[in-house]
């Protein structure tokens, strides 16, 4: 699984190409973990530090490790 410090860096660099933003510094993250049961699944608001404007908001699933538990086809 990702570290919390390796998901906001990736939408950062997801937002800075979507939108052309010089920088990631102009970035404001929000990110709040969603339940699942073998998976990292988090919903990200994304705010323009300069306009405090919110710009998009972003569902970021990283895939787990597949458990007895698990039925991924049902999942």
């Amino acid at each position: 699984m990702d570290t919390i410090e390796k998901v906001e860096s990736n939408i950062k660099q997801y937002i800075q190409e979507k939108f052309n933003f010089s920088s990631q510094d102009n970035i404001s993250l929000k990110l709040i973990r969603m339940n699942s049961l073998s998976n990292d699944i988090y919903h990200s608001i994304v705010t323009d530090t300069t306009t405090n404007e919110i710009i998009d908001e972003i569902c970021y699933r990283n895939f787990g490790e597949i458990g007895d538990i698990v039925n991924r086809p049902l999942e």
